[in-house]
């Protein structure tokens, strides 16, 4: 199959049309029209170049092919929730990777620590000891995301 573009909300429709066995129902679920939840499948019918449904006057119900497929992309959507799940948790600083350069004896930072630890428990941090001009270049090296030193040397 070649390579389409695929809008998401097409996939929506065809998920919410079998589940319902409808498309006037699945518009109702959707808060839609049932002509566009309609039309939205059978775009998705056309770029994937098979019929998903099998139409009749009591519902749709999905064939061979559109049950394996949806199957297929509730898993994809699956993924695809938990990635959006765990993006924002990294935006909330609730998940993620900290590295800190430091040249500062470690019990003027700890406290720190602890305490950035206890409130962002997803969050993984190394710490990496070395010289002020050393921690500075791990930083610009993007090695560190940032550094605690007491002076860089001139």
């Amino acid at each position: 199959m070649p390579y389409r573009l695929l809008d998401l909300r097409l996939f929506r429709y065809a998920m919410v049309s079998a589940e319902h066995g409808s498309f006037r129902r699945a518009a109702a679920a959707l808060n839609m029209q049932q002509s566009s939840v309609s039309k939205g499948v059978r775009s998705l019918e056309d770029r994937v170049g098979t019929p998903l449904f099998e139409r009749s006057h009591a519902g749709v119900r999905p064939t061979p092919a559109g049950e394996t497929f949806l199957q297929e992309a509730a898993l994809g959507f699956d993924h695809l929730e938990r990635a959006m799940q765990s993006l924002g948790a990294i935006q909330r600083g609730e998940r993620g990777e900290l590295t800190v350069a430091a040249s500062v004896p470690f019990l003027l930072v700890g406290d720190a620590f602890e305490q950035f630890r206890e409130k962002h428990r997803g969050v993984s941090v190394e710490m990496v000891e070395g010289p002020c001009d050393a921690s500075v270049a791990l930083v610009g090296q993007r090695k560190a995301d940032v550094a605690f030193v007491t002076r860089i040397s001139a």
